[in-house]
Formats: C-alpha cells, sequence, structure tokens
C-alpha cells in the first residue's frame, strides 16, 4: 500500500486519561496494531491522547480494543467521512416535508 492511500483514511482520536505512561502507550499501540493490522497509530502522553488511522475498524471497534487493554477511552473527534466509509452506508438523507395536496380546481361545466 502506498503512502497515498492512506491520505483518504480519517483520523480518530481517543481521549485516554488513564494512560499516564510509556508503559500504558505502549499497551495501548500493541492492542490497536494487533486487531487493526496496519493502522497507523500515533500517541502523545502528555496530552493523554491516541490518534489512529485505521485500516479497517470502525471508532467504536477502536474504542472496545482500547478498553479490552485496560484503558477508559473516550472519543475526541471523528472526521465525518469517516461514519459513511467504514460503515459501508451512507448518511440518511434530511427529512423531506411530506408535499401538500394539489388543491382541485373547480371548472365551469356547461350543461347543455
Amino acid at each position: 500500500m502506498s503512502a497515498f492511500q492512506y491520505l483518504d483514511k480519517p483520523t480518530i482520536a481517543f481521549d485516554v486519561n488513564d494512560m499516564t505512561c510509556g508503559r500504558s502507550a505502549y499497551k495501548v499501540t500493541r492492542a490497536i496494531m494487533a486487531a487493526d493490522n496496519g493502522a497507523k497509530v500515533r500517541v502523545d502522553i502528555d496530552a493523554r491522547r491516541v490518534e489512529v488511522k485505521p485500516n479497517k475498524l470502525l471508532a467504536i471497534e477502536l474504542g472496545r480494543v482500547i478498553y479490552e487493554a485496560g484503558y477508559t477511552p473516550a472519543l475526541h473527534e471523528l472526521s465525518p467521512d469517516s461514519v459513511s466509509d467504514k460503515a459501508g452506508g451512507i448518511s440518511p438523507p434530511p427529512p423531506r416535508s411530506r408535499p401538500q395536496p394539489a388543491a382541485r380546481r373547480r371548472t365551469a361545466h356547461s350543461n347543455g
């Protein structure tokens, strides 16, 4: 996979407030990489933030991986296209107003 193929992948960020040291950052990184082979992971221990460019997992699945590694993730930001791209669907269109029934015309009929 070329570097250009990663440009269209959304970055998903989690605040992980109980990730306080290099060991916990290592555990989170290893867990994500094991669950999503090819994912790009960046950890900022000072900000207690994990940023992931996923290869195949959804944000909710990545959060579950972090949770199962023993930490408490909170979704920080999610780019809008990650839901439709990764979920295999398109966001539903906005609700349409129901069309009003056409007014009936009264026509003058001549009987005769």
